[in-house]
């Protein structure tokens, strides 16, 4: 169910801005659930697929995605970061260097999401 509705964003991944990727990864609860998001970007493999049969390597923008999942995944606050914060302005914190690890990702792919 997940995949289906989110196999168009998985295929425009090339178009879509840093900040939607990243809602992407919040909507399909790829941080705390990442095989959730696997089996999203299993699903629009398949339906890309089946649309494309002629193709078969590898398709650039789920190792994009997958790579930009992962380096949002890792960002962390340091304490010193943290100190003094209250929850909301933390979780702003961690969706800025999120959005910030998503950004560096699509730069290291520019050109080769087709």
């Amino acid at each position: 169910m997940l995949g289906a509705r989110h196999h168009a964003a998985v295929h425009r991944a090339a178009e879509l801005k840093a900040d939607t990727v990243l809602k992407l990864f919040e909507t399909t609860d790829a941080f705390r659930r990442p095989e959730r998001f696997a089996e999203c970007c299993s699903y629009a493999n398949r339906m890309l697929a089946a649309a494309r049969a002629w193709r078969t390597a590898p398709i650039p923008r789920l190792e994009y995605l997958r790579r930009a999942r992962d380096a949002a995944a890792a960002v962390q606050l340091s304490d010193e970061a943290s100190r003094g914060a209250a929850g909301p302005a933390i979780g702003a914190q961690i969706r800025a260097r999120r959005l910030e690890a998503v950004t560096r990702v699509k730069q290291e792919f520019e050109g080769q999401l087709t």
